[in-house]
């Protein structure tokens, strides 16, 4: 079992970081006003801050022994080389899951955190424990979101064929379209209201990543492998084709009586996507007689 605290300097660290904490608390306990759930927030922001101190001064004395330190609550999964989902923890899995149903029905500002501890089964102040507040929240509930939708794209690979790599990918969101149709609808809604949470990642890690896909694409394209097309506009297409299953899900059942739930529907919306997007786009090797 390795030793965390086998250095005497950073013994010292923690000591000097935990007092200077609680003086500073104390010297504005005066002049600010704490909610019923403070203790909570106290005790949390308590264990992040020593965790950060000890974890900046194991950068000046890094021994052989690794500590195990602690992680963002949620950041978004985009690209697995530079952007890694975090290690979350079974209660905070439960709450995001439930918010994710709540925000997805009323919004942002018609849910509460009422609703959300009332729906994970636990009580307000614990809630407030694991989220500081709302937007905390729902900000951690959109980067859930994102991760799940989004990381799939980072599959598609330039060594591989077109055809495999975007069946693949169109695959792998119908199937999120059917099992969460929750988070289409609340990454849509969000989109809607001009994403005032999700704004730089939109603008950075997404958009750094869809510049990557169109290369692929235009690789492909340049190698004869695909038909001239907008690689860009194509990834659109795909996006909108998938998610437009559960983002408007009561139009289609309203027309059709079916979902995603029903397999041999699904398959024809499925092979439908592959021919107009897949296959008619995809050029054959001739075979050599």
């Amino acid at each position: 079992m390795p030793t965390y605290f086998n250095n005497i300097y950073h013994i010292f660290i923690l000591f000097y970081a935990l007092y200077f904490f609680d003086h500073m608390v104390k010297s504005n306990a005066s002049k600010r006003y704490y909610p019923h759930n403070s203790c909570a927030i106290y005790a949390k922001n308590k264990v992040l801050f020593l965790l950060w101190i000890y974890d900046s001064a194991s950068c000046f004395c890094y021994d052989e022994h690794t500590f195990i330190g602690y992680e963002p609550l949620m950041t978004v999964t985009i690209k697995k080389q530079t952007i890694a989902k975090s290690s979350i923890s079974k209660k905070q899995q439960l709450i995001i899951q439930a918010a994710l149903k709540v925000f997805s029905l009323y919004g942002l500002t018609g849910a509460s955190m009422e609703q959300i501890a009332q729906e994970a089964d636990m009580s307000k102040s614990n809630l407030f424990y694991y989220f500081d507040s709302k937007d905390e929240l729902y900000t951690a509930v959109l980067s859930h979101v994102l991760t799940e939708w989004l990381a799939p794209l980072n599959d598609i690979q330039l060594e591989q064929e077109p055809a495999q790599a975007l069946s693949h990918y169109i695959d792998v969101k119908y199937q999120l379209s059917k099992k969460m149709p929750e988070a289409s609808k609340l990454y849509a809604l969000e989109i809607i209201q001009g994403a005032p949470h999700l704004t730089k990642i939109l603008k950075g890690p997404l958009k750094a990543l869809v510049k990557e896909k169109v290369a692929v694409i235009d690789a492909w394209i340049a190698a004869g492998k695909m038909k001239p097309i907008s690689a860009l506009h194509l990834i659109f297409h795909i996006w909108a084709v998938t998610q437009h299953y559960s983002d408007f899900a009561a139009q289609i059942e309203a027309v059709s009586g079916k979902s995603l739930s029903n397999k041999v529907f699904a398959q024809d919306a499925k092979a439908t996507t592959l021919q107009l997007l897949v296959e008619s786009l995809v050029i054959k090797e001739e075979t050599v007689a």
